[in-house]
């Protein structure tokens, strides 16, 4: 259903598996992805947020929490706050690190593999590859255009250079 671009239906299935598999990460993960693509970010957040204590392996949590950063973005909310523990004073604020800028190779790299993705109509891991890098490079034009067309064409052509 994903695939043929029947979000709503797709949708309606990964939730039948996700009432047998409460606390499978990877039907939560998937009921997020198809949530951010019919354009109900705060939803897929929420779904993400529900994942991510439940995931034990580092780059499967590391995922989930870029998912959630970039969920967050697109809702227009800051960063995560972090957990406060009362009766305990806040640590000092570390001086802001300088963010490297993108390395273009990984950004062009996994641009081609979403675009093979798209193109043979794996959509999901479209999806998921190019939140990936809006999420390292946040004002890379292609991979939001690609975006925006997986989210409003469903089953249009790859999308091209």
């Amino acid at each position: 259903a994903y695939r043929k671009g029947d979000y709503d239906r797709g949708l309606a299935l990964v939730k039948r598996v996700y009432e047998l598999k409460k606390a499978d990460v990877t039907t939560l993960d998937r009921v997020g992805s198809i949530y951010y693509v019919l354009g109900r970010y705060g939803e897929a957040l929420t779904v993400w947020q529900r994942a991510l204590p439940l995931e034990k392996n580092r780059r499967r949590r590391r995922e989930l929490s870029k998912s959630i950063t970039v969920a967050r973005q697109t809702l227009g909310l800051g960063p995560a706050a972090e957990p406060r523990v009362i009766g305990k004073r806040p640590a000092k604020p570390k001086p802001a690190a300088k963010k490297a800028p993108p390395d273009q190779r990984l950004i062009a790299r996994l641009y081609q593999q979403g675009v093979k993705h798209y193109a043979a109509g794996e959509y999901l891991q479209a999806t998921t590859i190019f939140l990936r890098i809006v999420e390292l490079d946040p004002g890379n034009v292609k991979a939001a255009k690609a975006l925006e067309r997986l989210h409003l064409e469903g089953a249009a052509p790859a999308p091209g250079p």
